[in-house]
């Protein structure tokens, strides 16, 4: 029997201790709530370019002091021979630094101002012709811009203590901007970015290494810390003094964020940490990061514990604060008893250093709304009358057993009651049973309903039909040749069945059988007929077989035509045929279907297994009458061109296997009726065109005739046929030849009244044409009148132009 499943699942909070007011109620025990925290943790890791203004290194350990204007940071002030430094420790695996000052004010030429990583650079290190020996460490990198004793400005960089350039650059101007920067990346590339004022960048690329026959041998770089150094120096009358101030700074930050989700986790069957009664923000998902994050989208799917995936219905609904997510639940997952929960894939959009990470964070949830499963199993789709119609359900709790265990249980159970229009007077508690008895084919719709208290949980519409209990005579043709050639015999096979609508059967049902394949003929007998089967099957291209009149269709497994199917349980096809013969299969789960350009009726139906094993199950065909055996059943087989003139061609009995074959020449053109009669129960008449035979002569060096079987009974039949295809007396004699003379003497005679002597030879004539055309004429009455008026017709001519004695 057909089963469906509906799954209403009870709005119930899972709480130890709620409002007594409260409908959705789980009554707790005494052994303490059987949940604990539970955090989820995300790492991302990145890099980027990280730009801070002047004014943060504030707090940093100068040598002297420093003051903010603005969000700028004046180092030094333009005094003589005073100077200024510091060490930043900053987050990043890069050797890049990028700071840019601001020339306020002062004497020329300026000073002097430097960057460095890895080495120390004292407060005053300008020299004459570059930094003062001594006065910085033989590590790491410095970039210095000085004039000294020297005609222009200068750019220098030291390579662990080495000069490995120095270059002219523009002068300075105050007020003046002025970017020093330098990246190194191994093995040997040193790159120092200048820019003064509104001049073009220089760029300037130091090979950091010796060269070689073979090629560059590049030096290791010497580090004495990790830390990055900013420094200043205003000197005499010579060096000049500068008001310098700090705008902002670059580098390179390698940042490692966590991002962790904390929430109150029941630990269900194989150890998976579900988030437990959320609902109306009881239990909220704690997130902790100190990224910017928002939530993009979110997914869900039901799972069983075993890992199989449920249907559900719905949305997850969601709200958000600053560290906190509240999921909102609005759909039903399907039925199972302490075995399912729900994945929940929250996306979230991290941003770090100016990039935007999707972070995607599953977690599994039992919903404390669901701790109450109703399966109902509604009405069959359709029933004989006198069958018992049998509704039931089952309630029961939906809880995890670590809940159970605990002591907790459901307070308050919804009650399920259905509505049949015509048979209930209203809405019944189920389980509910009746039986109807029917004439003919009834429909009856239903409602069933769950609900607790005044609150409707849920409803589910839908319809059955009850058939008259008599079984219905079916005569099963096998294929049959729809045009055959004027003398051919053809061979035709067929069945008698006394069979119902409604049928379940198995492999065995399938009486056709072949190596690789096995059907059943079938008779479709409503307009949307239903085909379930579970069956087991090896390979995916064998599949569902359809026979037509004129064609088989197969419908692999596969999926190739377009009709999903499931290996090894169940597949519900709804099939429809249109006046016009053309099938569309649908699958009633999924919607996926196809439609067979067809044009001819359905004769069978099974399955095609070439390519691999088969089991199939049970099979179950509602609106289709199978075939089934009726033996020794009377049948007689007659033939002709109208249904009122069918005679007898041949009887006899079916066999014990229930079939009767004949062989039949089928003579009548342009078509002739072959009626299939079981003997007192029903018919079916088939309609076969036939052609005329035609024949062929050869011509060749020996002249051939053929010689031409005259058909003495209907003269002309080989030329031009002045007998009737439809109007054939010829073989009802001898009352026919009477008739034909006495219509050709009426007609003759009245053409003599009003035409003389010619009249009456013309209405001879065209009475003899009428009979002969009608088949009631022999042959050889009809050369006698020819003869008779050719002497009549000679006798008038030689009368009128001869004279009388001739």
């Amino acid at each position: 029997m057909k089963k469906w499943i509906l799954s209403f699942l009870i709005l119930l909070l899972v709480m130890p201790a709620i409002p007594v007011n409260a409908y959705y109620e789980i009554i707790g025990g005494g052994g303490g709530p059987p949940w604990s925290p539970f955090t989820i943790t995300k790492t991302i890791s990145t890099t980027g370019f990280v730009t801070k203004l002047g004014c943060t290194l504030s707090t940093a350990n100068w040598w002297s002091t420093v003051t903010k204007c603005g969000t700028n940071l004046k180092v030094l002030s333009g005094g003589e021979y005073t100077g200024n430094n510091v060490s930043i420790s900053l987050s990043t695996s890069s050797i890049y630094f990028n700071v840019t000052f601001y020339l306020n004010g002062g004497t020329s030429p300026y000073g002097e101002i430097a960057i460095a990583y890895g080495t120390y650079v004292d407060i005053n290190t300008e020299g004459n012709y570059g930094l003062n020996t001594g006065s910085f460490g033989n590590a790491g990198i410095i970039v210095a811009l000085e004039h000294g004793a020297m005609k222009c400005e200068h750019i220098f960089a030291y390579f662990n203590g080495q000069v490995f350039l120095n270059a002219t650059v523009p002068s300075l101007t105050a007020p003046e901007y002025v970017t020093l920067a330098f990246n190194y990346t191994t093995p040997y590339y040193l790159h120092i970015y200048v820019t003064i004022g509104s001049c073009p960048t220089k760029v300037f690329c130091v090979i950091t290494g010796t060269k070689t026959t073979t090629g560059i041998n590049p030096l290791t770089l010497e580090k004495l810390n990790n830390d990055f150094q900013i420094q200043a120096w205003d000197g005499g009358t010579v060096f000049g003094q500068g008001v310098w101030c700090i705008v902002r700074y670059s580098f390179i930050e390698s940042v490692t964020c966590k991002i962790s989700l904390t929430y109150e986790s029941l630990v269900l069957c194989g150890g998976i940490h579900a988030l437990y009664g959320y609902a109306f923000a009881n239990n909220p998902i704690n997130v902790s990061t100190s990224a910017s994050w928002s939530i993009t989208s979110l997914s869900f799917v039901n799972y069983s514990i075993s890992g199989a995936e449920y249907p559900a219905q719905g949305k997850i609904c969601y709200s958000q604060t600053t560290n906190k997510i509240y999921l909102i639940p609005k759909l039903y997952p399907a039925p199972a008893t302490n075995s399912w929960y729900l994945n929940i894939t929250i996306t979230l959009r991290i941003i770090i250093l100016s990039k935007t990470f999707c972070c995607p964070v599953v977690i599994p949830i039992f919903v404390g709304w669901w701790a109450c499963s109703v399966t109902v199993y509604p009405p069959c789709s359709s029933y004989l009358s006198g069958q018992t119609i049998s509704v039931t359900n089952i309630t029961g709790p939906n809880i995890p057993t670590v809940l159970m265990d605990a002591g907790y249980s459901v307070a308050v159970k919804p009650t399920i009651e259905i509505d049949i229009e015509g048979l209930t007077n209203g809405f019944v508690d189920l389980p509910y049973t009746i039986t109807e008895q029917v004439c003919a084919p009834t429909s009856y719709n239903y409602i069933i309903r769950i609900s607790e208290g005044c609150l409707v949980e849920g409803e589910f519409t839908g319809s059955f039909t009850i058939y008259p209990a008599t079984k219905q005579p079916v005569i099963f043709v096998s294929p049959y040749p729809t045009t055959v050639t004027e003398g051919q015999t053809i061979t035709l096979t067929f069945q008698f069945s006394y069979n119902t609508p409604i049928e379940n059967v198995s492999m065995s049902a399938f009486v056709n059988k072949g190596s690789n394949f096995a059907f059943s003929y079938a008779k479709d007998v409503v307009s949307k007929a239903l085909i379930e089967f579970c069956g087991y099957w090896a390979s995916a291209n064998d599949g569902l077989l359809i026979i037509t009149m004129k064609c088989n269709y197969l419908i692999p497994f596969n999926g190739s035509s377009g009709l999903q199917y499931n290996n090894d349980t169940l597949n519900e096809l709804q099939l429809t045929v249109t006046a016009t013969n053309e099938i569309d299969i649908i699958n009633v789960k999924y919607g996926t279907g196809v439609i067979i350009s067809n044009s001819s009726p359905i004769l069978g139906i099974g399955f095609y297994y070439g390519a691999g094993a088969l089991n199939i199950k049970w099979f179950f065909v509602d609106g289709i009458i199978l075939q089934s055996a009726t033996a020794d059943q009377s049948f007689v087989i007659l033939t002709g061109t109208s249904t009122t003139t069918l005679s007898q061609y041949i009887t006899g009995y079916t066999n014990s296997t229930g079939f009767g074959q004949f062989k039949v020449t089928l003579t009548d053109t342009p078509y002739e009726l072959v009626e299939v009669d079981w003997y007192g129960v029903t018919y079916k008449i088939l309609n076969i065109s036939v052609t005329q035979s035609t024949t062929t002569t050869t011509s060749t060096t020996t002249v051939c005739t053929s010689t031409l079987n005259y058909n003495y009974t209907q003269p002309f039949s080989n030329n031009v046929q002045p007998n009737s295809s439809l109007y054939n007396f010829s073989s009802d004699q001898p009352w026919a030849s009477l008739i034909g003379i006495t219509v050709t003497v009426i007609v003759a005679l009245l053409g003599w009244k009003f035409g003389g002597k010619a009249g009456a030879s013309g209405g001879a004539v065209m009475g003899l044409i009428m009979t002969s055309y009608l088949g009631l004429m022999p042959w050889y009455i009809f050369y006698i009148f020819v003869f008779g008026v050719a002497l009549l017709l000679a006798k008038t001519f030689t009368d009128r132009f001869m004279g009388g004695e001739e």
